[in-house]
This record gives structure tokens, sequence and C-alpha cells, in this order.
């Protein structure tokens, strides 16, 4: 057999897993989704039990809050962003639907920063957050409606 040639078996072993990994994104859906449906068990890589629970009763909470209104949409993404990073699930399609919408929205004077600002201009940009809150909303509770069945 001359080096350019390439065996069969080989061949046909890589080609079996270009299948599995014709896109990287649903390879990681794929994996966050039996990491987290299955009951949110702890994982194998959190030694911490007790921060875990903590972690999970704050995605959950989260969740409550933006759905129940005490959060918007805006808000709830910042702190989805931040758990999102602590359960380590920053590729889960919940997630990363609050990640957009804190890349999108991160110019926009939410929580105690608007103190800082002139009102002249936070007016202006309440015009923006009502408008990025109103498009983004439906996706934000699909999404959180999810993560409260995931983190149950």
């Amino acid at each position: 057999m001359r080096w350019s040639e390439r065996r069969t078996a080989l061949r046909s072993t890589f080609d079996m897993t270009s299948t599995f990994y014709t896109e990287r994104r649903t390879l990681s859906s794929a994996v966050a989704h039996l990491v987290l449906v299955r009951s949110m068990e702890r994982p194998v890589w959190a030694t911490n039990e007790q921060q875990w629970t903590t972690h999970c009763r704050k995605v959950r909470a989260r969740a409550r809050d933006l759905l129940e209104g005490r959060l918007g949409v805006i808000a709830s993404a910042r702190e989805f962003v931040r758990l999102a990073h602590w359960v380590r699930a920053d590729e889960d399609p919940d997630f990363t639907t609050f990640i957009g919408i804190d890349s999108e929205s991160d110019h926009l004077p939410i929580g105690i920063v608007r103190r800082e600002w002139a009102s002249d201009a936070l007016a202006e940009k309440d015009r923006d957050i009502r408008e990025l809150e109103d498009r983004w909303r439906e996706a934000a509770y699909g999404a959180a409606r999810n993560l409260l069945e995931k983190y149950a």
C-alpha cells in the first residue's frame, strides 16, 4: 500500500463520524439536552453539591422572576448570562437566547447604572429598551419556561 492510499477501514470510520459532526451547534445542543433535560442531577464536574443546588435554584428563581414580571427581559438576560457560566451551559439553546439578548442590549442602562445617566439621555434609551424588550419577550419567556423545567 502506498502512502497516498487510504485504508478502507479508516475511511469508513471517518465517513461515519462526519455525519455526527456536520455542525458544531447541533452536537453541543444534543449534549446539552442529554445533560440538562434528564433530571437535574448534579453533573460529574460539579464537585460541590450545595453550590450546584444553589445555582439551580437561582436559575429557577430568575426564570420565575421574568415570567411573573418582577424582572424585565434585559435584566433577566444579564442574570442568565452569569448563571449559564456557573452551570456550564453557555451553549444550551435556552441560555444562548439570553446571551443574544444581553449582547444586543449591553449598551442600554439597566439597574443602578441609571443613576449615572442624564434624564434626557435616559428618555431616549428607555425607548430603545422598550423596543428591544418587546422584540425579544416571546423568545425570552419560552426560554425561561424551558429553563424552569430543566432545572426543576
